[in-house]
């Protein structure tokens, strides 16, 4: 999922919550939301990704946040969710950090 423009309230906030919310409601578990796109978000913005979150950890889900740009991870950090959220620099890595490395590493030892 990536949006394009700020998360802000008055269209575009609203749209990515309900957006997410039929993702899960269609039975997807696990997300990354792509944010390198948007340069802006607002309080109307982080209240759909933290009902994401939310949504998401009581279907034993994840959301991943990818790309955040300088601005949007400021608003973050000053709402202190930086901590909440598992942010990652790019899609890749948030990719990467959902593999189960556990079970890999299991396998390749032979154990």
């Amino acid at each position: 999922m990536s949006p394009l423009e700020p998360l802000i309230a008055g269209g575009p906030a609203e749209a990515f919550e309900r957006h997410l919310r039929q993702l899960y409601q269609s039975g997807y578990r696990n997300l990354i939301v792509d944010l390198s796109n948007v340069p802006a978000i607002d309080s109307a913005g982080i209240r759909a990704l933290v009902r994401a979150h939310t949504t998401a950890g009581r279907i034993d889900g994840t959301l991943r946040i990818a790309g955040a740009r300088p601005d949007v991870v400021r608003v973050m950090e000053l709402t202190h969710l930086a901590g909440v959220f598992d942010m990652f620099d790019s899609v890749d890595a948030a990719r990467i950090a959902a593999l189960p490395w556990r079970t890999i590493r299991i396998a390749v030892a032979g154990a």
